[in-house]
């Protein structure tokens, strides 16, 4: 058998490099820190040959470097050990171990990317018009087209060509939006050409308020029925008045079905305009209003609870900022418990559901707001303390946080990017994170 003999120079750098480490590590496994000074390693003899015949393999490959000797004994750790026959008798589980896991239930989460590489970037601030923004929403049928609904004018400012270079802004009001759009706290698209917003407002005190369907057409948002002398109420397509102090809303995945947080009677509902009454007008009578009580869920003043529907599998996940937790309703479960005498308007039906499936999903969290759903993950926004939160919803654990250092994040979403967007309404911006 050939042998090796070790240099005096390998080996003095060897013992620097050693020397000056403190301790060496564990095959990519984290060891915990010292609590006193290691011992110096032995002085190896430039001299000391290699194999079987020329060691007695005591020792451990445990807090060595696996390129060389171990630090207390005679046996090797690195990979010509095999081929010498000197191997120390751990040194396959500890040197070519597989890497540790991550922290419990911790996995990368890419879209948050890493410490070394990510980027917060700011896409829109008040230059652009915001002002309070709650909540955004990219228009499902025209690329890099940003909504966004604002508090601090009930209204909306637009991007086009959202976080390209040729990115512009653009504000709209409608007329009547001190009713339509008063105090706008959440907006979702819905079937073709619409979107629904929710608003934490009693209308003056009387409660006749509740989420209101919009065209996305930009010939008719802000812009039908404007003038002073109209008879008709603005550009609103339609809107339903049982539940004042909206918080939240989410579209069903069918027809001017919507799901919204009802922040004045605490629990979730289920509304379905059906057939708009066109642009301004005002029938509501072909109205359907599901109450879901099980579905407990409380108001925190000035914090959105926002709503996002996993259509593939039927729950409805929902930011509880009032609970400090997010709960889930299977939307396909519950009966009809009787029926309920509506407010101000007809109706075609308003009901009471019972029996439906509620489960507290996922706790831990301070004033959950926003929720975004990306495969097999929920992504939650604390406004509390501005954190990212990712959840599986496979299992409920936690998979990831981030601290965005924001000092108000709302309402977030995905980009056509693949990008994790979000509202900062105390600060007033659009913010991107770059991976």
């Amino acid at each position: 058998m050939s042998r090796r003999v070790s240099s005096p120079l390998t080996s003095t750098l060897a013992l620097l490099l050693l020397a000056t480490s403190g301790t060496g590590c564990i095959a990519e496994q984290e060891s915990p820190p010292p609590t006193a000074e290691p011992e110096p390693p032995p002085v190896v003899d430039p001299a000391q040959e290699r194999g079987p015949d020329k060691a007695d393999t005591t020792g451990s490959c445990a807090g060595s470097t696996c390129d060389g000797r171990n630090l207390a004994g005679t046996c090797w750790c690195d990979g010509d050990c095999v081929q010498y026959g000197d191997c120390c008798h751990d040194r396959r589980a500890v040197c070519e171990a597989a890497p540790p896991p991550p922290p419990s239930g911790h996995v990368d989460v890419p879209e948050l990317g890493s410490d070394a590489n990510r980027a917060l970037t700011v896409v829109g601030t008040s230059a652009d018009g915001l002002d309070g923004p709650r909540d955004l929403a990219f228009h499902p049928e025209r690329a890099n087209e940003l909504w966004t609904v604002n508090l601090g004018f009930d209204g909306v400012v637009l991007f086009f060509g959202a976080g390209t270079s040729s990115q512009r802004a653009e504000i709209r009001r409608d007329s009547h939006a001190d009713h339509f759009m008063s105090s706008v706290s959440a907006i979702a698209f819905g079937a073709p050409g619409t979107f629904g917003t929710a608003q934490e407002s009693v209308n003056g005190g009387n409660g006749f308020m509740g989420p209101v369907l919009w065209s996305s057409d930009l010939d008719v948002f802000a812009r039908e029925n404007q003038e002073p002398s109209s008879p008709l109420l603005g550009s609103h397509l339609d809107m339903l008045h049982q539940s004042p102090l909206s918080m939240g809303i989410a579209w069903s995945g069918r027809g001017n079905g919507y799901w919204v947080f009802d922040g004045y009677h605490g629990h979730v509902v289920y509304y379905d305009f059906q057939h708009d009454h066109g642009p301004g007008y005002d029938d509501h009578s072909d109205g359907i209003v599901r109450f879901y009580p099980e579905a407990r869920v409380t108001r925190r003043r000035g914090v959105p609870g926002h709503m996002e529907l996993d259509s593939a599998s039927g729950w409805l996940y929902v930011a509880d900022p009032g609970g400090g937790r997010v709960i889930r309703l299977q939307t396909t479960t519950g009966m009809v418990a009787g029926s309920l005498r509506a407010q101000n308007e007809p109706l075609a039906e308003f009901s009471r559901i019972s029996g439906a499936d509620v489960e507290t999903f996922a706790t831990g969290l301070s004033q959950p707001s926003g929720v975004a759903l990306r495969d097999t993950r929920l992504f939650v926004s604390d406004f509390a303390t501005g954190d990212l939160v990712v959840f599986s919803t496979e299992g409920g654990q936690e998979l990831g946080r981030l601290a965005t250092g924001a000092q108000g994040i709302q309402g977030i979403t995905f980009g056509p990017d693949g990008k994790l967007w979000f509202v900062d309404a105390v600060a007033s911006t659009v913010v991107r994170i770059d991976p």
